[in-house]
């Protein structure tokens, strides 16, 4: 199964927030992507999602992408932790 979600940042990430993306699509079994214009990386990366992360401004948006049998979940639970300050 494979689900897309956009989703606008109410405020600028830190590395924190970045390394709980990271361990979040860890423990999932989905293949996760973050994408924004021509840009593309794997969620379980850390540099790639740091480098990704830290380049966005408060009020961007970004897609998020989800292949497997929990992909709605990690979707709902990053979305969550992007709405979250």
């Amino acid at each position: 199964m494979v689900a897309d979600r956009e989703v606008t940042l109410p405020t600028s990430l830190n590395l924190e927030k970045c390394m709980e993306f990271v361990e979040v699509c860890n423990a999932s079994k989905c293949d996760i992507f973050f994408s924004k214009d021509q840009m593309r990386v794997n969620g379980k990366g850390i540099l790639g999602v740091v480098t990704f992360m830290l380049n966005l401004k408060e009020g961007e948006s970004i897609g998020i992408q989800a292949k497997g049998t929990d992909s709605d979940k990690v979707l709902d639970h990053l979305s969550e932790l992007l709405s979250s300050n």
